[in-house]
């Protein structure tokens, strides 16, 4: 990241390069708002490739690299729909069957995916890692330690049994 920064100017003497900051962008939008932001924030994806001369190659292999494809394909795709955001030339983002069949209805709709509509934020988080769920399941119910700072795994993973049962006795 910080070889591929550049200059910028006044208090910001650094920039990400474009292709860093459309992925940081794109996995922002996908995973903490499940790809329903406000208009400005889409806005903000319209600005960079509008402004920015976006090696498409250089963003597929970031992407690749941060096994991040699919979140930043669906960004696209929706920051397209929302506010006419340019696609890069040579970028047409392959999605997920799940994630396309998810993601289409919403970008018929785009106002649905703009802010104050609800996101699905479960569900989009399902679909964007088909193929890493079971890390995603792995992740959210074994965490790094317990609250009070364990981090044996048999800590954590009584932890994480006990999390899960009283999430299954609430249905």
């Amino acid at each position: 990241l910080w070889e591929r920064c550049r200059a910028g100017r006044g208090q910001l003497s650094r920039l990400p390069s474009p292709e860093d900051l459309l992925l940081q962008l794109a996995l922002h939008a996908a995973f903490q708002h499940g790809l329903c932001l406000s208009l400005v924030q889409w806005l903000d994806f319209r600005r960079v490739l509008e402004r920015e001369a976006i090696d498409a190659s250089r963003l597929l292999a970031l992407a690749g690299r941060a096994r991040a494809e699919a979140p930043l394909g669906a960004a696209l795709l929706a920051a397209e729909a929302v506010v006419g955001a340019p696609l890069p030339d040579g970028l047409r983002p392959l999605l997920p069957a799940g994630l396309r069949r998810w993601l289409a209805p919403r970008l018929a709709e785009p106002l649905s995916l703009v802010a104050p509509s609800e996101p699905d934020l479960a569900r989009a988080r399902w679909e964007l890692l088909a193929g890493r769920r079971r890390e995603l399941v792995w992740r959210t119910l074994v965490l790094p330690e317990t609250p009070a700072g364990d981090e044996r795994l048999p800590a954590r993973l009584a932890f994480a049994l006990g999390r899960g049962l009283r999430l299954a006795r609430r249905r």
